[in-house]
Order: C-alpha cells, then sequence, then structure tokens
C-alpha cells in the first residue's frame, strides 16, 4: 500500500507528532511525506518528498488569529493549483494531519483519506467544548481538510475514535530534574510583551522565541531562539511551563508531570477548546498578559500541588492498525458493492 502522510506545517505540533507517527505508518505501507505551511522552526528526522504553500494562519501582536494577515499572505489561487495538480492519484490512501492540499486533491480525485488530527476530535462526540459555540471557527475546522473518514487525537480517550496524545520518544526518554527556572513558549506574542509581563515576578524564566537567533538576558528572563535540542533539556529540567493552548507541548508538560499554565490565542478555537479541556483537567489558564492576571500567575508559581496524573501509553501503532482497518473494510466494502452491481 502506497500512503501519502499530509502534515500541516503551521506552527511545530503535527511536525512533531509526525517524528513518531511515520514509523509505524511504515509497518502498513510505503510512505511518502508531505508539508504544506511555512511557520515552523522544528528541524525534522525524516524525508519531505513534497512540500506546499497550502494555507497558513497568521497572529498579530496581540495573541489573536489575525484573517487579514492570513488573507494577504495566502494566495488562494497558488493554493487551488496546489490542489489541481498535485499526485495524488499516486497514493493508494492519504493520512492527513490537517493538511489542506492532500485532503481537498483526494476529495476532487476520489482518492481515500483518512483524517488523523487533533483538530477533528475536538467537533467529535464527548469532546468538551465551551458554551460559545464560535459558528464560523467550527465551519473552518469541519471545511479546510475534508476526508472521508476522521480520527482524533485529544487530551483523554472522550470517544473510541479518538486516541490519547502521541508522545514523543525524546520526550519519554527525558531525563526528570527540577533546575528552578520556568520555561516559556508562546510564539503568538512579540517577545517585549512577554518579557515585561515575566519580569514582575520574583522567579527565573527561560523563553524560547522564533524572533531572536542568539540568546540575551532581560533581568530575570533568558530568552533563547529555538533549538529542538536545547528545548528538549530545558523542557526536562524545568520547575514548571508556561506555553499556549495548543496541544502537544501542554501533552508532554502532563506526561512529564510538570506544572502547566496556559493561555489561549485570542479568536482561535481550536485553543479555546483545549484551554476549556485543561481546565476541566485541572490545568491553570489565563486568557491575557496583562495585569489583570498577574495574581493567578503567581498563584500558580507558589502552589506546589498543581501537576496533573495522565497515564498517555504509546499509542502510535494502535493508530497505524486503526488507518490500515479502515482502509481494508473499505476496499472489502467496495468489494462487495462491486459484487453486487455485476449481479
Amino acid at each position: 500500500m502506497k500512503i501519502l502522510y499530509a502534515i500541516q506545517g503551521t506552527g511545530n505540533g503535527h511536525l512533531s507528532r509526525a517524528i513518531d507517527v511515520i514509523p509505524a505508518l511504515k509497518k502498513i505501507g510505503q510512505v511518502d511525506v508531505l508539508v504544506s505551511g511555512q511557520s515552523s522552526q522544528l528541524e525534522v528526522p525524516f524525508s519531505i518528498k513534497y512540500n506546499r504553500k497550502g494555507l497558513t494562519f497568521r497572529t498579530n501582536s496581540r495573541g489573536g488569529i489575525s484573517y487579514f494577515k492570513t488573507f494577504i499572505f495566502s494566495s488562494f489561487i497558488t493554493f487551488v493549483k496546489e490542489i489541481c495538480l498535485f499526485p495524488v492519484r499516486d497514493y493508494d490512501l492519504v493520512v492527513s494531519d490537517f493538511e489542506p492540499v492532500s485532503a481537498w486533491s483526494s476529495k476532487i480525485f476520489g482518492v481515500k483519506c483518512i483524517e488523523v488530527s487533533h483538530q477533528s476530535a475536538i467537533l467529535m462526540k464527548n469532546s468538551p467544548r465551551p458554551s460559545l459555540r464560535y459558528p464560523f471557527s467550527q465551519w473552518i475546522l469541519r471545511n479546510y481538510c475534508p476526508s472521508e473518514y476522521k480520527l482524533g487525537i485529544h487530551f483523554s480517550n472522550y470517544n473510541q475514535d479518538i486516541f490519547t496524545p502521541v508522545i514523543r520518544s525524546s520526550v519519554r526518554n527525558l531525563k526528570i530534574r527540577d533546575d528552578n527556572f520556568f520555561l516559556v513558549y508562546l510564539p503568538g506574542y512579540i517577545d517585549e510583551k512577554v518579557i515585561s509581563f515575566l519580569s514582575k515576578f520574583k522567579v527565573n524564566w527561560k523563553l524560547y522565541s522564533k524572533y531572536t537567533r542568539v540568546p540575551y538576558r532581560v533581568q530575570n528572563v533568558i530568552v533563547k531562539p529555538i533549538d529542538n535540542k536545547n528545548f528538549l533539556n530545558d523542557l526536562g529540567a524545568c520547575s514548571g511551563v508556561f506555553c499556549g493552548a495548543g496541544f502537544e507541548l501542554p501533552s508532554e508538560v502532563m506526561y512529564l508531570q510538570k506544572k502547566l499554565v496556559v493561555i489561549p490565542l485570542k479568536g482561535q478555537f481550536e485553543q479555546i477548546c483545549n484551554a476549556h479541556c485543561l481546565k476541566l483537567l485541572g490545568i491553570s489558564v489565563v486568557n491575557s498578559l496583562n495585569s489583570s492576571e498577574s495574581l493567578s500567575i503567581q498563584r500558580w508559581i507558589d502552589e506546589p500541588n498543581c501537576i496533573v496524573e495522565l497515564n498517555y501509553k504509546d499509542c502510535t501503532d494502535a493508530i497505524a492498525q486503526r488507518i490500515n482497518f479502515i482502509y481494508q473494510r473499505s476496499l472489502f466494502t467496495e468489494h462487495q458493492l462491486s459484487k453486487l452491481n455485476s449481479m
């Protein structure tokens, strides 16, 4: 079986998950990789056969989704061309981690496509969501990456089609210690705003930033450039993590049983849902980097017993086997229908 594994390249989460998913997929077929999007800073240990521009959501300096920037920096004509010209018919199956070029190409040319993503889990049955509905954001999630079949990945098994997080082997193998500093990763905010907020607290911070290429220090905040090896070392050594309400990093922090506080990007339905789920699990959530949240952060720093214990087993082989089952079942169904039609 020839499999195209298509990855959303916006941010680092989808690519970091792929590091462990791809070896599992290779147990059931031959795998080529497509990455679309231009915003990841992560180096990966696998070959990428196709790079496409795709669609990349942009943020503003206040940490919110900027639809204006998204529109300006995205060429929809190029996107349509990428869909129509992609050689999707060279593959038996497309496995898409919220990657739109392959998904739309599969839909147009009739190739089987299974979405395996955190985004698909958000709208699944029993998945916790806030009371506010965000209809436009839900419409984007439903239509951004169309697929015939969907499997989800979430903080918990909310239903039988949802797997627990894929924790990278590099994270599972970390040596855990406490070197008395807090790790910060907030790529949706400019460094000056983050530093101004963090410097109010009498603790040590290490801020990883996509805006710098050399490390520097401002008062009690050390700012470091994105580097996966250094980041993993600091992840294992920190007292806790302050990050966006994404999915992969909060999952890894909870797996390591470190203290965690998250801040959802304004206007991003996925992160608002993540923050809602994490709050239900007992994780601290703040909504801004304004002084109104200072007390919440200080309470989080001082509180010793705010660690959530979750058992995240390696589920990559289970995901690959479910994908294979869905694919083989669809072939059997088509064969049976073909026999009926020929009678």
